[in-house]
C-alpha cells in the first residue's frame, strides 16, 4: 500500500490565492484519514509479527491492539 500524502503537507504547498478560492472538501480529509489508518494498520501488523518472531510478547500484544484500533478507525470513516 502506498503511503498517503498528509493533508498538512498538501496544504502547505497550496498558494494563499488557491486556499481562498478552493477550500479542501471534507471528503478529502476523511479519505486521507481513512488511508492513513489503513496504512498504520498494515505497518503495525508487520511490526507485531516481527515482535512475535523475536518472542517479545508484550510489545507484540500492544502492536496487535494498535493494528486493531487502526483497522476499526479506517472502517468507521466509510
Amino acid at each position: 500500500m502506498k503511503k498517503p500524502d498528509s493533508i498538512a503537507r498538501r496544504l502547505s504547498q497550496v498558494s494563499k490565492e488557491e486556499k481562498a478560492t478552493k477550500p479542501i472538501e471534507i471528503t478529502e480529509i476523511v479519505e486521507g484519514a481513512q488511508c492513513t489508518a489503513a496504512y498504520i494498520a498494515q505497518m503495525t501488523g508487520e511490526l507485531a509479527n516481527l515482535a512475535n518472531g523475536a518472542r517479545i510478547q508484550s510489545l507484540a500484544h500492544l502492536l496487535a491492539r494498535a493494528q486493531l484500533e487502526a483497522e476499526l478507525w479506517s472502517r468507521q470513516c466509510e
